[in-house]
């Protein structure tokens, strides 16, 4: 979903932190979260817009990361692959 957050005198940790909690708000149930910066509005506000993304079953990754970590690899990333743009 793409959301407008924060305002213009949101920065850096202050605006880690309204994205962190709006992240919070929308997926409770997972560690499994992001959000990617799309822009700022051109609007009077100008407020910046978010799309928040989530995998809302965190039982289906597990299966996934059970070998690597029964072999003693570190997982670095769980990339949903949709979401990015075909160049």
């Amino acid at each position: 979903m793409s959301r407008p957050v924060g305002r213009d005198d949101a920065f850096g940790a202050d605006r880690r932190d309204l994205v962190q909690r709006k992240l919070k708000q929308h997926y409770r149930n997972t560690p499994y979260v992001a959000a990617w910066l799309l822009g700022r509005d051109k609007s009077k506000r100008r407020d910046d817009r978010y799309l928040f993304s989530a995998l809302t079953n965190p039982k289906i990754p597990v299966s996934f990361t059970e070998s690597p970590r029964i072999l003693s690899y570190k997982i670095c990333a769980i990339n949903y692959l949709l979401l990015y743009k075909a160049s």
